[in-house]
């Protein structure tokens, strides 16, 4: 799905309405995926199709590693990806981490919302659901692993927990909720 799909589902446009609002409240924001894509769009930037869809396991490059959200995680990480679509950066917004093919990997919005194109939260078992249900989104571009090469590169799931939980400490420290 696309965030760009209010007319087909119905509960899109409440869901990127409700995002809006708990900015707008200053409650802490997690976007995946998706779910950065709604940050995007209740922020008021484009989400629209990338270049080139991107799934399986590719690098992303920390550019922030200064930035209160991206502290402790290390300059290269290897995350899951399984998007077709790219984002602008909403208006006072920071890229936070990039590849070559999809710039906007990852943006801030202040210090409390925080936007990953890529999947961190990722699981053996969630990454095994994806490729059984959803391989025929899989293509022959240069960033479309084959099921057997993502199954392959399961293991990198492993080292995903350490970044997530990183990342979930930053969000809450920034705040001052989680000390």
């Amino acid at each position: 799905m696309s965030a760009n799909d209010t007319l087909r589902l119905s509960w899109l446009q409440p869901e990127i309405n409700l995002v809006r609002e708990a900015i707008n409240a200053n409650k802490i924001v997690l976007g995946i995926c998706l779910g950065a894509q709604l940050i995007a769009k209740a922020l008021g930037a484009k989400v629209y199709a990338a270049a080139c869809k991107k799934i399986g396991w590719f690098p992303v490059h920390n550019i922030a590693e200064a930035h209160p959200l991206f502290v402790g995680l290390p300059f290269v990480f290897v995350p899951f990806h399984w998007h077709g679509e790219t984002l602008d950066l909403p208006e006072g917004g920071a890229r936070l981490a990039e590849t070559g093919a999809v710039p906007n990997q990852a943006f801030a919005y202040g210090s409390r919302v925080l936007g990953l194109q890529f999947h961190i939260e990722a699981t053996q078992k969630s990454i095994q659901a994806l490729v059984e249900n959803a391989a025929d989104e899989i293509g022959s571009g240069p960033f479309e692993q084959s099921p057997a090469t993502i199954l392959a590169g399961v293991s990198h799931y492993q080292s995903l927990r350490p970044l997530l939980n990183q990342v979930l400490l930053n969000l809450t420290r920034s705040t001052g909720e989680g000390t």
